[in-house]
Parts: C-alpha cells; structure tokens; sequence
C-alpha cells in the first residue's frame, strides 16, 4: 500500500546494499526515510544520529567522535595554539572543523575556548542530480561509500559517497533533489522498521 502521508523524497535510492539480503540495488520508499529493499521486501529506516556538544578537555587531550556521523565542531573565544584532528594538525585558531565518525578531535590553548558541535552543512547550493556535495574544508572526513542524509530535518535526500572526497568536494551519486546553501548532511543511521525485527547490520 502507498504512502498518503505527504510527499515521498527521493523517489527512489538506487545503490543502496539491502542490510538483510546483502545485495545492492534499488530501494523504493514508502514513508520519509523509510524504504523497502525490492528485492526481498524488508523494509528498513535511515535517520540521522544525534549530535550534542561533549565538555571541552583540558589542553591537547583529544576526544572522540561518537555520534555515528560527521561532526562539525564550532571553537570559538580562548587563547588557542593548535587544533588537531585525528592527530593530525587542522588549524591553529578558533573555527569550524569537520571530524569524521570515531576520530578525535584536541584542542591546545593556554585559555580555555568555547566549541559546539553540530551536523555539517554544504557550503554551496547543488542541483538536483549534482555529483558532489561542496563543503568550505573537511570534505575528507566523509568516506567512500558512506550512505548520507541531505536535508535531514527538511525535504530529505539520500545519497551514497562515491569516490575519495577532497577537502572541499564530496562525490556522490544517487542525489534527486535541488539544495540550498547551509543545508546540513549526515551520515545515516539505520533501523528496521518493524517492531522487534532485528537485523546484522546496523549503520551504512
């Protein structure tokens, strides 16, 4: 039975691997973010995790990434020396850095700064059908293959990562709808969406 709750975006996901039957292909929605594998039927729901901003460390003690997705990381106010991002230097004043689910993040300041940590968004609008999503830096902290959520609390779109991205660039297929500037991205988490059905694998 088709959805009648309102508009179904996108249409179709296509490249999506099935989380029960393993196998790629098209997904067909029938609710927001829910889809139905059409090849054994399992229906399965995308959401994006929730974000919330960790107590700031003491000097250079780094902190991870637990959300599930990519965080960015807003420092503002202190007196800063260097910011490191999977130890690896990113900057050395205050401003929005980019970590990728699991990294870390540390911060070394003499006077304690400020951060929030939030979804990313695209630096840039992008048109239906674009192949890549713009970012101002730390595009590299989404990996190939990633399922991602464009739009997630608005008219979502789903899309996969499909090469290596740049620092400002992330490849992506699959994407039908046109986005404005400043629309967040993340990546998806999944569930069944029947009660009690439980499945192996968990996130994209």
């Amino acid at each position: 039975m088709p959805w009648i709750g309102g508009t179904i975006e996108p249409l179709e996901v296509a490249g999506l691997r099935c989380p029960r039957c393993w196998f790629a292909g098209p997904m067909a929605p029938y609710a927001a973010l829910t889809y139905r594998c059409l090849r054994c039927e399992w229906p399965f729901t995308l959401a994006a995790p929730a974000v919330s901003s960790p107590a700031v460390p003491l000097t250079a003690v780094p902190v991870t990434n637990a959300t599930g997705t990519v965080a960015a990381v807003t420092i503002t106010g202190g007196t800063l020396t260097f910011v490191y991002v999977n130890a690896v230097q990113a900057g050395t004043t205050a401003g929005t850095y980019l970590v990728p689910a699991g990294g870390t993040i540390s911060v070394t300041y003499s006077a304690a700064p400020a951060w929030a940590w939030a979804l990313p968004a695209i630096s840039a609008g992008v048109s239906a059908g674009a192949a890549a999503l713009p970012f101002t830096a730390g595009g590299t902290s989404f990996t190939a293959g990633q399922v991602l959520i464009i739009d997630p609390s608005g008219t979502s779109d789903v899309a996969v990562v499909t090469g290596t991205p740049t620092a400002t660039s992330v490849p992506v297929g699959g994407m039908e709808l046109a986005h404005l500037s400043g629309v967040l991205v993340t990546v998806a988490q999944l569930t069944p969406a029947l009660a009690g059905d439980a499945v192996p694998q968990t996130a994209y």
